[in-house]
């Protein structure tokens, strides 16, 4: 960890998964699982047709604006 703090550009060897524990409805239907790489940050409930997914752009959208999920094929 010290050497992404000391240079932040470098990239994450893997990304690094994190699990909420609750419910959806418990957190405000905030995502419950996620994944978060150099570039992208994914969260998801694991919807069968993924129409709960997200994903942002971490180094072009800071505050996690946009969801570009249909922007992303195979994510």
């Amino acid at each position: 960890m010290a050497p992404l703090l000391r240079d932040p550009a470098m990239e994450r060897p893997k990304a690094i998964p994190f699990r909420f524990a609750g419910y959806k409805e418990s957190l405000s239907d905030s995502p419950t699982l996620a994944l978060v790489g150099h570039r992208y940050k994914l969260l998801t409930h694991l919807a069968p047709d993924g129409s709960e997914d997200l994903c942002f752009d971490i180094p072009n959208d800071r505050g996690e604006t946009r969801n570009i999920i249909a922007d992303v094929p195979g994510i």
